[in-house]
């Protein structure tokens, strides 16, 4: 597989990514299928993975330096099998090497890229912003995002991201919770 990225879908499945593509792995079988073809020859491909909040889009974010990262998507049905081409929503989203991808409440993703060492956001019409950016490459970059549990003093509107150069978690406010966000009733 060379995988890179492990994500578990809106399905119950697991997802992963790497320059071969991108995977579904039933995990009670370990039964895999393919759902978006990398190009391994180009030395290109899928690297990050997330799911939209409608669960109509699957996004990824490549491993592309020498052009600057991208983020492309596919439109997916409720069986999370592609029903559109690989589409380009935006390009030059940092320096093209992303190490981690989640979805906002809003279809917002944020990448962070590890050239940059930033977090960058993208829009759903592909407007690129840094959000945050710690220019301080001697002591790494941060790797993984992960939403708060809203347990323990994890809050749901906040991105959490390991730098594990240093031993730290940076806590960043986004006021927004992640796409699996569920609004309580009343």
């Amino acid at each position: 597989l060379r995988a890179y990225a492990v994500r578990v879908g809106p399905d119950g499945n697991v997802y992963t990514a790497g320059i071969d593509g991108i995977f579904r792995v039933d995990p009670d079988t370990g039964e895999r299928s393919t759902v978006v073809r990398g190009d391994p020859q180009s030395g290109k491909g899928p690297r990050v993975i997330s799911f939209e909040r409608s669960g109509t889009r699957l996004y990824w974010g490549t491993d592309e330096a020498a052009e600057g990262g991208r983020i492309y998507y596919v439109e997916i049905d409720d069986e999370i099998q592609p029903t559109s081409d690989p589409q380009l929503l935006a390009t030059e989203v940092g320096g093209g090497f992303h190490d981690a991808m989640g979805v906002d409440a809003c279809g917002n993703v944020y990448v962070l890229d590890w050239w940059w060492s930033a977090l960058l956001r993208v829009t759903p019409r592909g407007d690129v912003v840094v959000l945050f950016d710690l220019d301080e490459q001697d002591d790494g970059p941060l790797h993984g995002l992960r939403w708060g549990s809203g347990v323990g003093g994890w809050r749901t509107d906040r991105l959490y991201a390991p730098r594990p150069a240093t031993h730290e978690v940076y806590e960043i406010d986004l006021g927004l919770p992640a796409w699996h966000w569920e609004p309580e009733d009343g």
